[in-house]
């Protein structure tokens, strides 16, 4: 009985990191593509997300500063917002590029330095398409933006 008890106990634990986790990932998503849109500043996203549950955690916000080797927490919050942002325009490597410049430069008004090169530097990786060929699977870049297709099924390469 006892152990039934802790493995409840045990469970009910886990289910509640899973929600503080679920939460934290929907919350830097919209505040990411709020950041990329100009709809906040990184100040106000790293507020609003640092009033999440899981930015409380000591635990985490520890292996989160040893993931992007920021000083502070808030630095890795904003360092991990950079990265939602610029990942959200990532379909079009001009746009993704405007948002790391303009958020890079934000990050360095706020915390007196530049935010780490791999979270301004987002290279795009193709997707493999049906039948094993490379597609463009990404959506058109607005504002007159370029893409790149490659043959896919349908196409063949010259």
């Amino acid at each position: 009985m006892a152990e039934e008890d802790a493995l409840r106990a045990e469970h009910r634990a886990l289910d509640r990191e899973m929600l503080r986790t679920r939460e934290y990932q929907r919350l830097a998503t919209s505040l990411g593509a709020s950041l990329a849109d100009g709809r906040c500043t990184l100040a106000e996203a790293v507020a609003g997300l640092g009033r999440s549950a899981r930015a409380q955690d000591p635990a985490w916000l520890a292996r989160l500063r040893q993931s992007y080797g920021c000083r502070s927490d808030r630095e890795c919050l904003a360092a991990g917002l950079i990265r939602r942002a610029v990942a959200s325009r990532g379909h079009c490597p001009r746009l993704a590029g405007q948002v790391a410049g303009r958020l890079g430069d934000a990050f360095r008004a706020e915390y007196g330095r530049l935010p780490p090169e791999e979270l301004v530097s987002q290279p795009h990786e193709p997707r493999a398409g049906p039948g094993g060929g490379v597609a463009d699977l990404r959506p058109p870049c607005a504002g007159g933006g370029t893409r790149h297709p490659s043959p896919g099924p349908e196409r063949k390469a010259p």
